[in-house]
């Protein structure tokens, strides 16, 4: 083996390192995040007042520590940009990163399914509704 394949070796185990831990942190911050998720019954109705410290308790500590990694792998691509793996390490760290924006965006809308919609109904009380009701 020459010098050249042991290091695109090593570049790519490390790859698979990473992206083996961006899997596992994103399955993590799914599993807890679901927790706090509105069943489907409940669609429109707030969640409870721990919510948000049981969803920064559990979930946010995996977010925040695979952001870290995510940015630290990015500065080191860049570092090495001279290199032949340099658009394969990119298209990796953007594709993970999509997985990460995307997990996201899913757990937001499994937590507030509904209540953006039903919010202004939530903002008028019953007498009030009735008269607004009364005057359309």
């Amino acid at each position: 083996m020459t010098m050249t394949n042991i290091s695109m070796k090593n570049g790519a185990s490390k790859l698979k390192i990473w992206v083996a831990i961006n899997a596992i942190g994103l399955i993590l911050y799914l599993y807890f995040s679901s927790r706090i998720w509105a069943p489907a019954d409940e669609a429109g109705l707030m969640g409870g007042p721990g919510d948000p410290i049981l969803w920064a308790m559990t979930a946010l500590p995996f977010l925040i520590v695979c952001s870290l990694i995510n940015i630290l792998w990015f500065v080191m691509i860049l570092l090495r940009k001279k290199r032949s793996s340099f658009l394969k390490s990119f298209f990796v760290w953007v594709l993970v990163v999509a997985a990460w924006i995307l997990a996201n965006r899913y757990d937001e809308y499994r937590q507030y399914r509904g209540t953006v919609v039903m919010q202004h109904a939530a903002l008028i009380s019953g007498s009030e509704q009735r008269s607004v009701n009364q005057t359309m």
